[in-house]
C-alpha cells in the first residue's frame, strides 16, 4: 500500500509542473496551445494518478458451496477425492485417460479398476482437463474398455515392505 501512496505522490507533483515555460514564449499562446492539444504523456500520467489513489478492489465473494443433497449418496473426500467413481475413456498400451464426474484425484494417486479379472492399479500422471486424468497402468491392459469402471483410492502406491524385501534390498546394494 505505500508504495501505491508514493506512486500517487511522485505522479501528481509531476503533473503540477508545467512544461518548460521559456521567458521568450508569449503566455496566452502557450496557455491556448496546452488547452487545445493535451499530451499523450499528461494523458497517461492522469490514468496513473487516477490508479493509484483509487481504491484497492473490493473482496470477491467465496463460491457458493453445493447443496449437500447433490453427491448422490457418495462420499468423497474434498482434496483427494477418494471414493469417487470415474470410467475409462481411452486406452492406448499402457496409457489410460479416466474421466470423474467429481472429486479430480491429484497427481502420482493410485485408482484400481472395477470388475477386472485380475486386480489392475493405475497411478495418476496427468491432469487433462475437464474433469479427466492421464494415468500409468502397472500391469497389462488387454481386456480394458471403455466406460469400464475405476475407483480413486485417495492415496499413493504403497508397497508391503517386510523383512524379506527389506533384506533383498541390503543384498542389491
Amino acid at each position: 500500500m505505500s508504495s501505491r501512496r508514493l506512486l500517487a505522490i511522485l505522479l501528481h507533483s509531476n503533473l503540477h509542473r508545467t512544461p518548460s515555460r521559456s521567458p521568450f514564449t508569449h503566455a496566452a499562446r502557450s496557455a491556448t496551445r496546452t488547452r487545445s492539444h493535451t499530451s499523450p504523456t499528461g494523458y497517461f500520467l492522469n490514468r496513473a494518478v487516477n490508479y493509484a489513489t483509487s481504491a484497492g478492489a473490493a473482496p470477491s465473494q467465496p463460491p457458493a458451496t453445493p447443496a449437500s443433497g447433490s453427491h448422490d449418496g457418495k462420499i468423497t473426500d474434498e482434496f483427494t477425492g477418494a471414493g469417487s467413481i470415474g470410467q475409462v475413456c481411452q486406452v492406448i498400451g499402457a496409457v489410460v485417460d479416466v474421466r470423474f464426474s467429481e472429486g479430480l484425484p491429484p497427481i502420482l494417486t493410485a485408482l484400481e479398476i472395477l470388475d477386472n479379472q485380475i486386480r489392475l492399479v493405475l497411478e495418476v500422471a496427468q491432469h487433462l482437463g475437464e474433469n479427466m486424468v492421464r494415468t500409468i497402468a502397472l500391469d497389462a491392459t488387454e481386456g480394458l474398455v471403455r466406460g469400464q469402471r475405476v475407483l480413486n483410492t485417495g492415496s499413493p502406491i504403497t508397497v508391503k515392505h517386510d523383512a524379506h524385501t527389506a533384506h533383498q534390498q541390503r543384498l542389491e546394494t
